[in-house]
């Protein structure tokens, strides 16, 4: 993997890490167990994002796809309700499904995709992190100073 990719990588799992934290402490904020947090809308459309990556990637590059384990990561510190939990599981797998009906070979159309999707994806974290994470700035910090 050239460095530039295992740099962008690393920043978009920070990234991840850091939405994850802000979705833990605003979890905390938003316990009642019939409402949605207020990020559900972004943390859905960020699951189905994470499906597409993860057949994309299977399917176009030599490298193992994180994304799976980088969608776990983001449920359990969430600790969603099971409502939520299986919401989150439905679009990532239609995310996955809707390449897998379609892509069979990479394409060029594929890894456009991906390039458009990892795109997408770090628009999204640094929304929920800029939207909700008041609460997550010593976290973005400690990001930061590993970079």
């Amino acid at each position: 993997m050239p460095v530039r990719d295992r740099n962008d990588m690393l920043i978009r799992w920070r990234w991840l890490r850091l939405i994850g934290y802000t979705i833990l402490l605003c979890s905390a904020l938003v316990r009642s167990p019939s409402a949605s947090p207020p990020f559900a809308a972004e943390m859905e459309r960020l699951a189905e994002i994470l499906g597409s990556l993860q057949f994309l990637t299977e399917l176009c590059e030599d490298e193992p796809a994180p994304w799976r384990d980088e969608m776990e990561a983001l449920i359990a510190l969430a600790e969603p309700d099971e409502v939520w939990r299986l919401r989150l599981i439905d679009r990532f797998n239609l995310g996955y499904s809707s390449f897998a009906i379609v892509y069979r070979l990479c394409t060029a159309a594929a890894a456009l995709a991906i390039t458009h999707y990892r795109d997408e994806e770090a628009d999204i974290a640094v929304g929920i992190a800029a939207r909700f994470g008041a609460a997550a700035a010593p976290v973005a910090l400690s990001l930061e100073a590993d970079r």
